[in-house]
């Protein structure tokens, strides 16, 4: 390891240090995790709570994605009670995968943890929904009685009307919601909070859809909207603060030691090798681009979404081999083997101990070890053939080879309509391939061979993907 590479990790050590410190920083508010049924669940408890609220996530997200949102309510005096919905994070339960059954368990499950948190604080209880849950907890409000105030946040779908809601969207991705409320102007209060009417539209500027659970400006809104739902006297506004920089944060630092620490594998080849893709390599990008999703497409019509993406890698990758031209061979060895392990091991680990606590569910449970197994082993006949040929290729090339696998998949989105909620991980598989591909890189510069990091980044794409993806039943 270089004098650059220490002084690199050194200060990768330091911000990941602070930001812990400031992420770990809970002021007065307690935060333990508990069941409420088959539903693993948190409470955030402060000193002397005054009214319950109930959070619910997005499709393909868990509590954990609510910790800034929670903690910051907490903070201000509520007592908050976050869940995972069936088929999501630990919750081993399988969300169905037809719409009825899957809004019809998708609300008994906010019931749920709504009768456990008046049980906590008797009286009436506000909800908040993010995404998908946003229409789910608006409809299990308009139906319950309990229920005083709501919070829709970046809904996906139109919603129904319960009491004092407040309907929040970023400002990235307003216009891209198909979501009103009856033509309502944005920052304007319509109704009454003592004629449980009130309505508004809030708008978070240069929020995202991910992004305006932790930002600042959601909290102050949402806060400010229970206040005077419930009627609550405070001497000053309550300090809104997001952990979203944290968070943030946290992962560039943690990604930058993992590029210092790969200064630390073995020498495989002396001289890298790799297929030295050329211009003329463009059937072997463009072929399987347009073979694969009509292959699956006429073979295994109607395949959930993760066995179907991990032959669609599978797939992918063989047909590259197919049409790749002769090229220098691999160099197999134990040292090659023990540089992806550990390059893998690292891309795994060492983020998901982070997005475990502060982000997102990162330990398979139930049904998802079987799914990620199975697209590990897909994902790594795609990366094998598509690290081999980035190497040494014509520049350019390396994004084509990622672009054309993102391109086919969306391709399959469009011919089959069941495999439309992959549509929402498709900007996450992008974010992962960054990850993945710089990763790749860097473990091929220090060993030489790029077949150490396919192994890496099949384990961290496989990973990634297998904890976040929904557990789906089948049809």
């Amino acid at each position: 390891m270089t004098r650059r590479d220490l002084a690199l990790a050194l200060v990768a050590l330091l911000v990941i240090a602070v930001s812990v410190w400031r992420l770990e920083d809970t002021g007065t508010v307690t935060i333990a995790p508990i069941s409420i049924g088959t539903l693993p669940a948190r409470i955030y408890r402060p000193p002397a709570p005054h009214h319950a609220v109930v959070i619910a996530h997005g499709f393909a997200a868990s509590q954990q994605m609510l910790r800034s949102l929670a903690l910051g309510l907490a903070q201000a005096g509520y007592l908050v009670v976050t869940f995972d919905l069936p088929g999501h994070g630990r919750n081993a339960e399988p969300l169905p995968s037809q719409t009825a059954p899957a809004t019809a368990r998708l609300l008994a499950s906010v019931g749920q943890a709504v009768a456990y948190a008046r049980g906590l604080l008797p009286g009436p209880v506000a909800v908040i929904g993010h995404s998908m849950s946003a229409s789910v907890v608006a409809r299990y409000a308009a139906l319950s009685p309990s229920v005083a105030a709501t919070v829709a946040i970046s809904p996906v779908e139109p919603i129904a009307a319960p009491r004092d809601l407040l309907l929040l969207l970023g400002g990235l991705e307003a216009p891209l919601l198909p979501v009103a409320l009856d033509g309502a102007e944005p920052g304007v209060t319509y109704g009454t909070f003592a004629a449980a009417t009130a309505r508004r539209v809030a708008v978070v500027p240069w929020a995202d859809h991910i992004g305006v659970l932790f930002n600042a400006g959601t909290l102050a809104e949402v806060t400010a909207w229970l206040d005077q739902a419930f009627a609550a006297n405070r001497p000053q506004p309550v300090p809104a603060s997001g952990q979203g920089g944290w968070v943030l944060l946290l992962l560039a630092a943690i990604l930058l030691l993992g590029r210092a620490l790969a200064r630390l594998l073995p020498t495989v080849a002396a001289v890298p090798v790799g297929a030295g893709l050329g211009w003329r390599g463009w059937p072997a990008i463009l072929l399987p681009a347009v073979m694969t999703p009509a292959i699956l497409r006429a073979l295994v019509p109607g395949l959930l979404p993760m066995p179907y993406l991990a032959l669609h890698f599978a797939l992918f990758g063989l047909i590259c081999a197919l049409t790749m031209r002769r090229a220098a061979r691999p160099v197999l060895c134990g040292r090659m083997l023990a540089a992806g392990a550990a390059a893998g091991l690292y891309l795994v680990a060492a983020p998901g101990l982070a997005l475990d606590r502060y982000f997102a569910a990162w330990l398979p449970v139930g049904g998802r070890w079987l799914e990620t197994g199975e697209l590990f082993a897909g994902a790594l006949a795609y990366f094998l053939v598509a690290e081999w040929l980035a190497r040494g290729a014509e520049r350019g090339m390396t994004a084509a080879l990622r672009l054309a696998l993102l391109a086919s998949l969306g391709s399959a989105i469009a011919l089959q309509p069941g495999l439309i909620t992959l549509a929402v991980m498709l900007p996450g598989i992008l974010v992962v391939f960054v990850v993945c591909s710089l990763a790749a890189a860097w473990v091929w510069r220090r060993t030489g061979d790029p077949l150490a990091g396919a192994i890496a980044s099949a384990a961290g794409f496989a990973w990634a993907v297998g904890v976040t993806f929904p557990l789906l039943a089948g049809l």
